[in-house]
């Protein structure tokens, strides 16, 4: 999947014993997206967000959206071990940032970002005295 891509699931998600699943955000939003606060997210198996590459817009960077406030749901699956945040792969300021979200209408798992960091291997600094 490119960045951004998603997986819209309107019913339940279940990742089974023995399974893992590995979202990496790069550039933009994208992952798993729940679109019914009905629906329900069973980990016995487990799930991780690897933000892995820096936004490229401001605004909320999230690997995983549920309609809904599900953020005690979300919060038991990160205790248990069940789902794993990590934004170590983000530009330093935004590394630690990472956590959940939720804004009325949906819980996020991903971090708000205002501002966006410059590409590295893209960047030129002039000074001018």
């Amino acid at each position: 999947m490119g960045a951004g891509g998603r997986v819209t699931v309107s019913g339940n998600v279940a990742v089974n014993a023995g399974n893992a699943v590995t979202n990496y955000v790069s550039g933009y939003s994208g992952g798993l997206d729940l679109t019914t606060s009905t629906a329900t997210l069973t980990l016995d198996g487990t799930m991780a967000v690897n933000f892995a590459g820096d936004p490229l817009t401001t605004g909320l960077y999230w690997g995983l959206r549920w309609a809904g406030n599900h953020t005690n749901a979300l919060q038991q699956l990160i205790n248990a071990g069940s789902l794993t945040v990590d934004d170590s792969g983000l530009a330093p300021f935004l590394q630690g940032k990472a956590g959940l979200h939720y804004d009325t209408t949906n819980s996020y798992v991903g971090l708000v970002v205002t501002r966006v960091p410059l590409p590295s291997e893209r960047s030129t600094v002039i000074l001018v005295r």
